[in-house]
């Protein structure tokens, strides 16, 4: 299998997983009546595609951006389920603002929209069920949906670059990042 077929095939089941992730927050919480307003969702989507259209550049090789705070927003404010699409939607103005190819649009969005939708599943899943207030609960719940986000978008994205480079990449960055 050609190395472009693995990625095609790795995006693919990123993508299907983010609609997982929303699913399954839709089946175990369903959205209620009063959840989020279209012009949150709108003000998170805008918020996604700003932040994600400028990127801050670090190094000479590596560049961040603040997408994911907004994506932190995303899964602590609103349903998972929309806080995927709030991802997604980001994602894709930012990567059409900046002109990047299809696949990596398409990859940025998957791995956006499943990384928010699992950091929204693990605070909906550990926060207690009173009205959201600065409780040690809370605190400790948005404390793992963080790190949840993290993880998964560092994991996801290092799976693309172990398919597409091979084992060999880590220690190639291993030392450019610990020399810069």
């Amino acid at each position: 299998m050609s190395i472009n077929t693995r990625s095609q095939l790795y995006i693919i089941i990123v993508a299907l997983s983010a609609i997982g992730a929303a699913v399954a927050s839709l089946w175990q919480w369903p959205i209620e009546q009063t959840g989020a307003s279209l012009w949150q969702i709108g003000a998170l989507a805008l918020v996604a595609a700003v932040t994600g259209r400028f990127p801050i550049k670090l190094s000479r090789q590596a560049e961040a951006s603040l997408l994911i705070v907004a994506l932190f927003m995303a899964a602590l404010l609103i349903h998972p389920a929309l806080a995927v699409l709030v991802a997604a939607i980001g994602a894709l103005i930012s990567e059409m603002l900046l002109k990047a190819p299809l696949r990596a649009m398409a990859f940025n969005m998957g791995v956006n929209s499943l990384a928010a939708g699992l950091a929204g599943i693990v605070f909906m899943a550990l926060s207690p069920q009173s009205a959201f207030t600065l409780t040690q609960g809370h605190m400790l719940a948005a404390g793992a949906a963080g790190l949840t986000l993290y993880s998964a978008n560092l994991l996801l994205v290092g799976g693309m670059l172990t398919l597409r480079k091979g084992m060999g990449y880590w220690s190639q960055w291993k030392n450019t990042f610990a020399f810069e």
